[in-house]
């Protein structure tokens, strides 16, 4: 007598029915069937295994022909479930390999770190608002979320009109989480005036009575407003340079209008500027000539002139007055002159 043993045994026809290729860090555990083409065999098992666990977990059904797995976490690489029948004639193996992707996530996981979002006006949109993952958009408390990265914009650069940033994301990740590029997340925002600045006018020099308007200040220039004076702290305002006529000593005020995005400028400290008085022009008196004695009073010189104040004439020690003065005996006079000013002409002693 002798024993054979056979070895070989008869291929099972073992697969894996609809096996996806891949799944997503925090899909819910699924199913996976495997199917062999053979009869039931005696003592046949199913048995099921994962190249990494950590990847892809079978949680339950690995003695049976549907298992059940768990995600883990994402891996690039995947994990391979390998599922075997074996019997005591017939013996097959199939494997599946998956791919696990990270969590894609939406502009609904995003929010803004600061609840308001504002900054001082600066000429341009920019903005230095963040976003972050809300917690919520975790599959596992102790996961890790991304850092969100991208630019923030506002609608206008300018006050009046600024009303939302809009922060637009570009590409980061984590171990398990992907924050794609072009996400778009918006939240209302305002800019605030700042103030106006100004290089302040300053006071002329050196004016003399003319007659006519004068500037009083060389101009100040304003920087986010217009510059405006006025001749007294509570007057009126204007943009035009305020002037002067008469001799006298004025006071200007100035202060920065601000525009949309600027503050006013309080009046500074006021500019103290003199208007001088002039020199009349005279044109002296002369006296007559060929007076012979009549025994009436004549007068002793033709009128001079002036153009501010008024002249004076006296005879010898008299008294200065704008009479012209009057001879009555034949002998020879004396007669001065000189021009009393007024509030815009200097006086021309005798």
């Amino acid at each position: 007598t002798f024993t054979v043993a056979v070895t070989n045994k008869y291929d099972a026809g073992v697969s894996i029915k609809d096996a996806p290729t891949s799944k997503t860090y925090g899909n819910a555990n699924f199913n996976i069937t495997a199917e062999k083409t053979c009869p039931d065999d005696t003592n046949g098992v199913w048995s099921w295994t994962s190249s990494d666990p950590a990847v892809l977990e079978i949680v339950s059904g690995a003695d049976t022909s549907t298992v059940t797995v768990k995600v883990k976490k994402a891996d690039a690489t995947g994990a391979t479930l390998t599922v075997s029948y074996t019997g005591d004639n017939y013996y097959d193996t199939a494997a599946a390999t998956i791919k696990v992707d990270p969590k894609t996530l939406t502009a609904a996981d995003l929010a803004f770190v600061d609840a308001a979002i504002t900054k001082p006006y600066d000429g341009n949109t920019s903005s230095t608002a963040t976003v972050k993952v809300l917690d919520s958009a975790k599959v596992n408390d102790g996961d890790t979320l991304p850092t969100v990265t991208g630019s923030a914009v506002y609608n206008s650069a300018d006050v009046a009109s600024a009303t939302k940033v809009t922060f637009t994301t570009t590409e980061s990740t984590s171990a398990n989480y992907k924050v794609p590029a072009g996400l778009t997340k918006e939240q209302a925002a305002t800019i605030t005036k700042v103030n106006s600045s100004a290089t302040p006018p300053t006071g002329k020099t050196g004016l003399k009575y003319t007659g006519s308007a004068q500037d009083l200040v060389e101009a100040g220039t304003a920087s986010g407003g217009t510059m405006q004076y006025a001749l007294s702290v509570d007057g009126s305002y204007s943009a035009d340079i305020p002037t002067g006529t008469n001799a006298v000593s004025y006071t200007v005020y100035y202060k920065v209008v601000g525009d949309g995005n600027h503050n006013d400028m309080a009046a500074a400290e006021p500019i103290n500027v003199t208007i001088g008085k002039a020199d009349p022009s005279v044109t002296p008196p002369t006296g007559k000539t060929g007076l012979t004695y009549t025994g009436s009073a004549r007068e002793l010189i033709t009128a001079g002139t002036t153009n501010g104040g008024e002249m004076q004439y006296k005879v010898g020690g008299g008294a200065y007055s704008t009479s012209i003065p009057t001879g009555t005996d034949a002998t020879s006079y004396t007669v001065s002159y000189k021009v009393v000013g007024d509030s815009n002409y200097n006086d021309v002693e005798e």
